[in-house]
């Protein structure tokens, strides 16, 4: 059976103001919210603070003069002008919504070679493994997603330890308490707090990715308009 990619649940990441600031750029750049959330290990929500918060980061950049400082990045693999290329294609495929199987990822990496003119190189299975592991990509079986629901993981906010130690009680939630708050709560805020529940507690997938498409038609209608 093909197996479909899907990402790892992230780690709480901190940024350092450098970072903070790369962030800020590259949306301005018009880098999408997947690239940039999956780049960064950091939520949807997350970047939509920082470009609240930009004259502050700024201002802080400057004081405190932190670009000598390290920053992380993402350890790079041994054809990282390949992996570059190939992510930046799953990463169109995602934002269509389209499928995309190991076999598809072994095939273009195979082209996006051939296209740079590189000495001749097979990826392997090996390859793709780590490959997956650096861009927090792994997979489920086919037959429990269906040929045009696929949706790219892009909300990775954290939970507080109080969240992740509740007790699950499954006859006592209500789907529409849970995600209706006060006035001051957006609707994609709603929807992610929503969907790290369910997905912290081991819903249907079938469920999980409803929830996962009305939060992207969400960010479709309310993403911010920046000049």
């Amino acid at each position: 059976m093909e197996e479909i990619l899907v990402p790892i649940k992230r780690k709480r990441v901190v940024l350092t103001l450098e970072q903070k600031l790369e962030v800020i750029k590259l949306k301005d750049e018009g880098k999408s919210f997947y690239d940039i959330a999956s780049r960064f290990n950091i939520g949807i929500s997350t970047i939509k603070d920082l470009l609240k918060k930009r004259s502050q980061i700024n201002e802080a950049v400057q004081k405190n003069k932190v670009f000598g400082f390290s920053r992380k990045t993402l350890r790079e693999g041994s054809r990282p002008d390949v992996e570059s290329l190939l992510y930046q294609w799953v990463c169109q495929q995602l934002d269509q919504d389209e499928i995309i199987t190991n076999n598809m990822l072994l095939t273009k990496a195979t082209e996006i070679t051939r296209d740079l003119k590189q000495e001749e190189w097979k990826p392997s299975n090996g390859w793709l493994s780590k490959f997956k592991q650096r861009y927090n990509l792994t997979a489920v079986k086919e037959e429990f997603v269906s040929a045009n629901s696929f949706i790219f993981e892009e909300s990775y906010k954290e939970e507080s330890e109080e969240d992740m130690t509740e007790e699950l009680k499954p006859e006592s939630i209500e789907l529409y308490n849970y995600a209706i708050e006060p006035p001051q709560i957006s609707p994609l805020e709603a929807a992610d707090r929503l969907l790290d529940y369910v997905t912290a507690h081991d819903f249907p997938l079938k469920e999980i990715i409803t929830l996962r498409m009305i939060r992207d038609r969400i960010i479709e209608m309310h993403e911010p308009k920046l000049e």
